[in-house]
């Protein structure tokens, strides 16, 4: 019975063990491993490793991944085919499996890890199955045999520096399912010059694609989200930059970022979309084969050097609802011909448009206010400008450097520096080109400078309104013809027309007061001038060495003329005095060949040298035939007249007292002389020499000097 009962409890052991076996059995065993081990798969149905010595893998149904580093290294193998069911390729799991040149992978696929064919040189085709989701980091990177690359629909997303480095890479086409594009994703392929995107794309790391030779990018409007270094990496060689042509910029970035395509040298397309409101700082700065740019209504801000440097740009249309034009926008855009400023920009930046040098057209519409420092420095073509009316101000240099020939100022503008037109350089081509200029109303002053050395200038309008031509003003402008002022403007500033040797006319405005220092000094063309009545004061110098200057006439009002007023006037033999005035100048008239001096009878102070300089070659002393002496003055002072060689008359008026010693000694000509009744004094020598006298009749009570007419041979005094 023992026996029985131990054989039974054997036998259903054994069957027990019989049903595990089978059991265990009815489990699908990979048929490699079956045939000879070369793959080993843990229970999960993860290959591990590949044991393998040949150059193909067929791995056996039933797999589920390739497990992280599982073929990494292989050298030998050339041919791996993963059947259905595998759903995801681990890490590393095909890392430098350089020889690897044929990969069939199965439409169950979704998940291709980090680095997991990394540097599989000899991979020249790859087919992406339909169902695959996400490609890692690295996933193929430094692929180099790679040629095209076919993303399907469903990859969403492709990892960091994902095909970064594929050398031989030529053209990627992306589904699209596709959202973002990592870091460095399609960088330093070399050989990569078409990128064919897809609408859905929404984000798109740095430096994406940078150091690849793409030629083409039409940016889907899809994307919400780029980093600056996606496309630009900021080093300065890039292939890149070298070679992208045509952009197309994403609707749904409403920014270019600052730099974004800084230093693209063969850039010539870009098409910005409605919906991008600004262009940041430096965006295609240096944009070097960039020719025609139009901009959306959308577009608000052109930022700081947007467009500096874009050398081959020759056109740009702004669009009219524009706001703001930064500094340096368009700085050396050397090929840019016309440009048209809408109204809605108020402000044109600081070097908008500086050293733009074929820029010949300009147009202002009305709306813009401020025109900053050197907008248009050195535009080398701009020969025309029409300022808008509205506009407010115009600051320093901002058309130095401009050929323009006529330039009219509007009567809005209120803000100008001497500096704005005048650069005071010699070289500055505005100095010769400008013609003409009519002055602004909203300016009551022409500025110190304004115009010094515009040796080009031939005229000048200057409007009723305007009351003072500054110091320097017009100071050396030799081409300037004609002086006509309104008769707002009561005072001319020193050096205000000084040197204009070109200046034949001149119409001064009745309400001028003052004219200052050296104001018309060296203008060698004037023969006449008729100074108006309401003129008080003629400065120093004022009218000194007009070379063909001839008459003067003087105003009514004119109380002082100043120190060598009327000096070294060449040609000047006539001055026309009015009653009122009351000083006279040292040196006033000198080296000038005046004839006569009928010098009003109110005048109070006047020095020796206003006449008599004391030099004997004085040409005053070999031209003056005639003097009024006037009765303000009741001394003749010492040697006022000595030497005056043709002086024929002298009119003494009732009020002079005293004939200092030696105030006409050596007139050889003077002949008639009439004594008033109130002269008391006759001094030494007083007529020393005065050969022409005749008949001269001694006032009673004068007290005549023993030698008062020493050497007058054939006088006969009579008391």
């Amino acid at each position: 019975m023992k026996t029985r009962s131990l054989m039974k409890k054997l036998l259903c052991e054994g069957l027990a063990l019989t049903a595990m076996i089978l059991l265990l059995f009815s489990f699908t065993v990979p048929d490699a491993l079956a045939a000879g081990d070369d793959f080993i798969i843990d229970k999960k149905g993860v290959l591990t490793e590949f044991k393998g010595s040949g150059t193909e893998a067929i791995i056996p149904k039933g797999v589920t991944a390739i497990g992280p580093g599982a073929f990494a290294g292989n050298q030998r193998l050339k041919t791996v085919i993963i059947p259905e069911g595998v759903t995801e390729i681990k890490k590393q799991a095909f890392y430098r499996c350089t020889n690897l040149e044929e990969l069939s992978l199965p439409n169950s696929l979704t998940t291709i890890s980090e680095s997991a064919f990394g540097n599989c040189d000899g991979l020249q085709e790859l087919s992406l199955p339909s169902n695959l989701a996400n490609i890692s980091d690295k996933a193929f990177e430094d692929c180099d045999g790679l040629e095209t690359l076919d993303l399907p629909n469903g990859v969403s997303k492709i990892g960091q520096a994902a095909f970064s480095g594929c050398d031989r890479l030529e053209r990627v086409s992306l589904g699209n399912g596709l959202r973002k594009i990592g870091n460095g994703a399609l960088s330093s392929c070399i050989a990569l010059t078409s990128v064919s995107f897809q609408n859905g794309l929404e984000e798109i790391e740095g430096n994406a694609f940078t150091r690849s030779p793409i030629q083409e990018m039409i940016l889907p409007d899809s994307v919400i989200k780029m980093d600056v270094t996606a496309l630009n990496a900021n080093t300065g060689i890039d292939a890149l930059k070298k070679n992208l042509k045509k952009v197309h910029w994403p609707s749904s970035l409403r920014k270019i970022p600052e730099g974004q395509f800084s230093g693209f040298q063969v850039l010539a397309e870009v098409e910005i979309p409605e919906g991008v409101t600004e262009i940041d700082e430096s965006a295609f700065m240096n944009c070097k084969g960039l020719k025609k740019l139009e901009l959306p209504d959308s577009v608000d801000k052109i930022g700081f050097r947007a467009f500096d440097g874009c050398t081959a740009l020759e056109s740009i249309e702004l669009n009219p609802t524009l706001r703001v034009l930064g500094e340096k926008a368009f700085c050396d855009c050397d090929s840019l011909t016309t440009v048209k400023i809408p109204g809605s920009v108020q402000t044109v930046g600081e070097s908008a448009f500086l050293h733009c040098d074929k820029l010949k057209t300009v147009t202002f519409e009305e709306g813009v206010r401020i025109i900053k420092d050197y907008a248009f420095h050195s535009c080398a073509a701009l020969c025309s400008l029409s300022l808008p009316e509205g506009l407010e101000e115009i600051g320093v240099n901002a058309f130095t450097f401009c050929p323009l020939t006529e330039l009219t100022l509007p009567d809005s503008l209120t803000r100008m520096k001497a500096e704005t037109f005048n650069s005071n350089r010699p070289k500055d081509v505005l100095l010769k080109t400008l013609k003409k200029v009519i002055w602004t109303k909203g300016l009551p002053t022409v500025k110190d400078e304004m115009f010094q050395g515009f040796q080009g200038l031939e005229e000048v309008v200057i409007p009723e309104g305007i009351t003072t031509i500054g110091e320097n003003a017009f100071n050396n402008c030799s081409g300037l013809k004609r002086v006509d002022l309104p008769k707002s403007v009561t005072e001319l500033r020193n050096r205000a027309y000084y040197n204009c040797d070109g200046l034949t006319d001149l119409s001064l405005g009745e309400g001028l007061i003052r004219i200052g220092d050296h104001a018309f000094s060296d203008c060698d063309n004037i023969r006449s001038a008729a100074l108006p009545d309401s003129l008080v004061t003629i400065g120093k110098h004022a009218f000194a060495e007009c070379d063909k200057l001839e008459t003067i006439r003087l105003g009514s009002d004119l109380e002082k003329i100043g120190d060598s007023a009327f000096a070294n006037c060449a040609k000047l033999t006539v001055i026309e005095f009015q009653d009122g005035l009351q000083t006279i100048g040292a040196n006033a008239f000198n080296e000038s060949p005046i004839r006569e001096l009928i010098i009003p009878d109110t005048v109070t102070s006047m020095p020796v040298t206003a006449i008599n300089n004391n030099k004997p070659k004085d040409v005053l002393k070999s031209s003056l035939q005639m003097v009024h002496w006037p009765a303000g003055k009741t001394t003749i002072p010492e040697n006022q007249f000595a030497d005056f060689k043709v002086l024929t008359e002298i009119e003494i008026p009732d009020g002079v007292k005293t004939i200092e010693k030696y105030a006409f000694c050596r007139c050889p000509k003077l002949a008639n002389v009439e004594l008033p009744d109130s002269l008391t004094s006759i001094r030494e020598r007083a007529f020393y020499q005065c050969t022409g006298l005749r008949t001269l009749e001694i006032p009673d009570g004068t007290k005549v000097a023993d030698d008062a007419f020493e050497d007058c041979t054939g006088l006969t005094l009579r008391h």
